[in-house]
């Protein structure tokens, strides 16, 4: 489950409100990490003891852990969160975790602070009314288990609409559209010089039989075979081609 709120400012070793930075905020619940394979790069990942009557607690990714503890480890560490309350939430971070692109494989990395959805303050919690995402782990088709997954849900609340159902393989394909797209416009140009490339080797080789029409005649007057023929039509056909075969070759590497 992964709740998501644009923007949200936090504190780090005394950093002051006017010149607080800004972290993604995402709160999930503890298997979210585990689900999407996501990985725990340091420490530990949220468990059912986060509660809201626990201490606060938060995890990072490792660009936030780059930029803001170069050097140090941000385990164990504290930071104020501004996530609602009425003066910045201090929070333990507890561990750090791979970086994850969710805006787009083009689009740099963000900073993103996660958060248990437990502990999420009262004032916050209408974000997830509206920007809430469950991530299903299946054995068989994810799809075939989409009814199943919306009647539960209704089951719950019948006022929250379970919508917009993708699976990850679709998902990754429309991110992946654009990229792949590019891949078959190349791989259709290629196969458009290949096939001109043929079409000029043929031509050539045509061209330089016929120029020695005369030659092959005398050739095989004096006894060579049709093979013997063919042989020396493709010597000299087939350097030029060997010769650009090579360099290319050695270019590609």
């Amino acid at each position: 489950m992964n709740g998501y709120l644009a923007t949200t400012p936090f504190f780090v070793d005394g950093v002051i409100a006017k010149d607080a930075p800004e972290a993604h905020y995402r709160m999930i619940s503890p298997d979210y990490f585990r689900v999407l394979g996501i990985p725990l790069r340091e420490g530990r990942s949220f468990t059912a003891a986060d509660r809201h009557d626990a201490a606060s607690v938060a995890i990072i990714n490792a660009t936030f852990a780059r930029r803001y503890f170069a050097g140090r480890s941000p385990v164990g560490r504290r930071m104020r969160l501004d996530d609602g309350e009425s003066v910045p939430r201090e929070m333990e971070i507890v561990g750090v975790v791979g970086d994850v692109r969710h805006f787009g494989l083009e689009k740099e990395v963000t900073i993103e602070a996660y958060v248990p959805i437990a502990q999420v303050p009262d004032q916050t919690t209408i974000w997830l009314a509206n920007n809430l995402y469950w991530v299903v782990h299946t054995d068989g088709a994810p799809l075939a288990v989409a009814s199943t997954v919306r009647r539960e849900i209704a089951a719950v609340d019948p006022a929250v609409p379970a919508s917009f159902v993708r699976s990850m393989d679709q998902w990754m394909a429309g991110t992946l559209a654009p990229r792949r797209f590019n891949l078959q416009l190349v791989a259709a140009f290629a196969a458009a010089a290949l096939l001109l490339a043929m079409v000029g080797v043929y031509a050539v080789s045509a061209a330089a039989v016929a120029a020695r029409r005369r030659e092959i005649g005398i050739r095989a007057a004096l006894g060579a075979s049709r093979l013997e023929v063919i042989a020396l039509v493709l010597r000299t056909g087939l350097a030029p081609v060997l010769a650009g075969l090579a360099t290319g070759a050695a270019v590609a590497v």
